[in-house]
């Protein structure tokens, strides 16, 4: 319940970055419990928090995280692929 009253009050103050910090702490202590579909869902949402305030590096960093839990699991491989290729688009684009 904390966080979830953290992520309202500071999507509320457009603090995004900051409720992308609280999806990411949420996201490892479920994946310390060995929820890996919670953890995948909180990294997912950390990352679209991070994007939405322009820390793509940030975001970049979550999705990797993500893709690597979605690759170990193998009916969810197709999903990871998917993102490895976004993040290969997008790091590229930063460079050009």
């Amino acid at each position: 319940r904390f966080y979830d009253l953290a992520l309202t009050k500071y999507c509320e103050s457009g603090r995004y970055h900051l409720a992308g910090k609280v999806e990411e702490q949420r996201a490892s202590m479920r994946q310390a419990r060995r929820n890996v579909d919670g953890a995948i869902k909180a990294y997912e949402s950390a990352s679209i928090y991070y994007r939405a305030d322009g820390r793509i590096d940030q975001a970049n960093l979550v999705d990797e995280v993500r893709a690597h839990l979605l690759g170990a699991i193998p009916s969810r491989y197709k999903e990871a692929a998917l993102i490895y290729v976004e993040l290969a688009i997008s790091k590229s684009s930063m460079h050009i």
